[in-house]
This record gives structure tokens, C-alpha cells and sequence, in this order.
């Protein structure tokens, strides 16, 4: 796994939108789009769980329904 979380991808895995994903974790539409497009990158905390997730799909409907 590189250093940098393909959130494209890891929306296609887990089957959500920009719009589901920024919701879930309580962020703006445009960060999402900015990750996407790579003119941002997650990091600290968000970067973290983001890597979490990917490694581990589960976790998302774990920490979407608490």
C-alpha cells in the first residue's frame, strides 16, 4: 500500500458517492473531489481511518452505524 489513500477506489469498494463519503465523515463535497483530483491529500486522523478502511471494508459500516 503506498502512502496516499485512492479514495476513487475506495468509494468503488465500499459502492458510496463523493457525497455519502463526505457526509460519513463530516467533511465538504469539494475536500472529497480534492482527494479525488489530487490536488489535496487526506491527512493526519482522516488519512489514518481512510488507510484503515481500505485495508479493512468492514470497519466502514462498523463506524457509519455508531
Amino acid at each position: 500500500m503506498t502512502n496516499e489513500v485512492d479514495i476513487r477506489l475506495l468509494r468503488a469498494n465500499l459502492n458510496i458517492s463523493q457525497k455519502e463519503l463526505a457526509q460519513d465523515l463530516e467533511l465538504s463535497l469539494d475536500t472529497i473531489k480534492s482527494w479525488e483530483q489530487g490536488r489535496r491529500n487526506p491527512t493526519g486522523l482522516a488519512r489514518k481511518v481512510l488507510r484503515l478502511i481500505e485495508q479493512y471494508p468492514s470497519l466502514y459500516i462498523k463506524f457509519k452505524n455508531n
